[in-house]
């Protein structure tokens, strides 16, 4: 499984347009994709699967979680059971 290290505050970057809470979506969007795609085999279904309502979340869809580090942690847990077969 790939590391996923984004669990507390996002890491700064230089100063640009885009607000530090959406640079730090973008950046779990991106390792959750990446996850999800190690996972399930495909960028597509990872794709699919990020938008869809999942019944390990409590049928929410995990873009929908991802404003939070909480959320950001049960998309991470989501996905290790998913990958172990713990389901």
């Amino acid at each position: 499984m790939l590391a996923i290290n984004l669990l507390g505050p996002c890491p700064s970057a230089r100063p640009s347009c885009w607000s530090s809470r959406y640079r730090c979506l973008v950046a779990r969007w991106d390792q959750v994709q990446t996850q999800a795609t190690f996972v399930l085999g495909n960028g597509r279904l990872a794709s699919d699967w990020l938008t869809r309502p999942a019944l390990g979340l409590d049928k929410r869809s995990p873009c929908s979680l991802l404003g939070d580090a909480q959320g950001y942690r049960q998309i991470c847990d989501h996905l290790k059971r998913i990958e172990y077969g713990v389901y």
